[in-house]
């Protein structure tokens, strides 16, 4: 957990991959696809729901890094480090560390 709050990038599970769609008057728009079909694709991004009808796409791709940013953590102090990774390494059920 560490070393992917250290490197976001550095492995990015597939379920949290975000894509850029290129639409064809060259916007483009950043998010995850959170539905797609033969007729639409509907991306969200930080700000909003996009739905995206095919016909206007002119590319998809995966981004090649995290939505995460670099060098999160630099601003944060030793103690907020540490209440960090307590935070994220509990359980809500009470039944030991979250795996």
């Amino acid at each position: 957990m560490a070393e992917s709050l250290v490197y976001p990038s550095k492995q990015v599970a597939e379920r949290y991959k975000a894509y850029e769609v290129t639409l064809n008057e060259g916007t483009v728009l950043t998010g995850f696809i959170t539905e797609q079909n033969d007729s639409e694709v509907t991306l969200a991004d930080r700000e909003q729901v996009h739905r995206i009808a095919r016909s206007r796409i002119r590319a998809i791709s995966p981004q090649a890094t995290s939505l995460m940013p670099e060098h999160l953590l630099n601003a944060l102090s030793s103690e907020e480090l540490r209440d960090l990774v307590a935070f994220l390494d509990e359980n809500p059920s009470g039944k030991g560390a979250a795996r």
